[in-house]
């Protein structure tokens, strides 16, 4: 469809001012054999009875689910980063809040698992719903962007000013995105105006202790710097550039209809401070898998807060009371599948000391303790092994794998195609639950499994399908 010019400057407004502040999202670290959308076995609980939908916020307000989704040839992607943006025509104010990757979350239909796992069960729509569940707050659209699209927007733009806070150090000679040697990241402390791969190097950062929340508070910072730099009068005359690197790296479901009624009232806002959260959290490992989980009563309070700008209703808290509630009994019953089973100590009754008014009496002699049928503890409930498919074979044996891998009772979260065939077939083992070998090799009896602690990792085992698999025909 064309757009007259007049309006074309409107759009290009909006996508300047509304969706620039997401451009940060699609900068996650990859590794090849690494894929972290899907879910994990280890903390999976069946989910409840659907929840009604969230009230309506006041006002006119528009929220926007932003994700940075990897999506390449022969994978349908995956979100590793999430931001909520509200935007209030009526006093054109924008805010923006972060969502940690690995918070533990409902997902409709999947049970509780990574947040941005949901967008690998079912797209944008589901990712919608697991975040209107997870806060409480109606999402109206969503926006996604390709992160190799972000550093042609930051190029378009002209370049960003960032101030580093440290020295980053980072190598991973496996990410053949980024390149022949693999992502490279050196960058110095200090003020300094990035081109684009600088400014996605620098928010995709997060080999430190901070990790992915570090991570979001640099996204931020460069959200911060693209609004800045595209509310300079300079920008008009990078339109030819800007309209195409922004158009090759966006999704959304907004019509256009839509997208040009926001350009009408969405101008003035890049003129006002972006306000900016992060959801926060406790860091939990259930079954060997690291997770982030929320206090929803605290943490919705807050999103309502920074998104709305008000104090919550009363029944917006009491749902969140309720709802955490469920949240927590879920939590419980996760960590309590995935703990050992309590020892009972067996040593002799403790020593009965003497009591006054029967001194120089031998204390009575213990009873036996009376046993009625003692039960065995029940063994914690087996949870399907989750698993990520990597086609490394080269001759596209992915399908039927999965097929295999499915029947065998494997939850297969995730499936994805290598650029390079790898002559092995190989299993990392991140979580090393006892006997995955066995049943890895009994679909594939020649896999090599390799124990590969990673408490981060999407998925309990990532299998990378080898050109053996033509050769042998199993």
């Amino acid at each position: 469809m064309r757009i007259p010019g007049g309006r074309r400057l409107s759009l290009t407004w909006l996508i300047l001012g509304l969706f620039v502040t997401a451009l940060l999202v699609g900068v996650a670290v990859y590794r090849p054999f690494a894929v972290k959308a899907g879910t994990t076995a280890t903390a999976g609980v069946a989910e409840t009875d659907p929840a009604p939908p969230p009230a309506k916020l006041p006002g006119q307000r528009v929220t926007f689910l932003m994700m940075g989704v990897d999506k390449r040839q022969d994978d349908p992607g995956r979100a590793d980063s999430m931001v909520v943006v509200s935007y209030d025509p009526a006093s054109q104010q924008m805010a923006l809040l972060s969502l940690a990757r690995d918070t533990w979350a409902q997902i409709p239909g999947h049970g509780y698992d990574k947040i941005n796992h949901a967008y690998a069960f079912g797209g944008e729509q589901l990712a919608m719903q697991t975040v209107e569940r997870l806060l409480g707050i109606p999402i109206d659209h969503y926006v996604t962007f390709n992160f190799m699209g972000f550093a042609k927007i930051v190029d378009a733009l002209g370049g960003v000013d960032i101030d580093a806070e440290k020295r980053m150090l980072y190598h991973d000679p496996s990410d053949d995105a980024m390149g022949p040697d693999g992502l490279v990241i050196d960058i110095q402390p200090g003020m300094q105006h990035m081109a684009g791969l600088d400014a996605l190097k620098y928010a995709r950062f997060r080999a430190d202790d901070e990790g992915d929340l570090g991570r979001m508070r640099r996204q931020q910072q460069v959200a911060k710097a693209l609004m800045k730099t595209a509310a300079t009068p300079s920008v008009i005359m990078r339109l030819p550039q800007l309209i195409p690197a922004v158009a090759g790296a966006m999704e959304t479901d907004l019509s256009v209809a839509e997208m040009l009624k926001l350009a009408t009232s969405a101008r003035d806002a890049l003129s006002h401070p972006l306000n900016t959260g992060a959801l926060s959290g406790e860091n939990k490992i259930i079954g060997g898998i690291f997770y982030f989980i929320p206090d929803l009563i605290k943490e919705r309070a807050t999103a309502y807060q920074l998104l709305v700008g008000n104090v919550p209703p009363t029944e917006f808290e009491s749902r969140a009371r309720a709802d955490q509630d469920v949240y927590a009994k879920a939590l419980a019953e996760a960590t309590a599948e995935n703990s050992p089973p309590p020892t009972v100590s067996s040593g002799a009754p403790p020593v009965v000391g003497t009591q006054p008014g029967n001194q120089g009496q031998q204390p009575p002699a213990a009873k036996p303790p009376v046993t009625t049928n003692p039960q065995p503890p029940k063994p914690p409930k087996s949870q399907p092994l989750t698993v990520a498919v990597i086609d490394a074979s080269g001759h596209g044996l992915a399908t039927a794998y999965v097929n295999k891998l499915k029947a065998a009772g494997f939850r297969v979260a995730r499936v994805g195609k290598a650029s390079t065939p790898v002559p092995r077939t190989v299993a990392l083992d991140h979580a090393l639950q006892p006997g995955t070998a066995e049943k890895i090799n009994a679909v594939l009896p020649n896999a090599m499994v390799v124990p590969a602690k990673d408490s981060q990792a999407g998925e309990a085992v990532e299998i990378i399908l080898g050109a053996d698999l033509a050769k042998s025909g199993n």
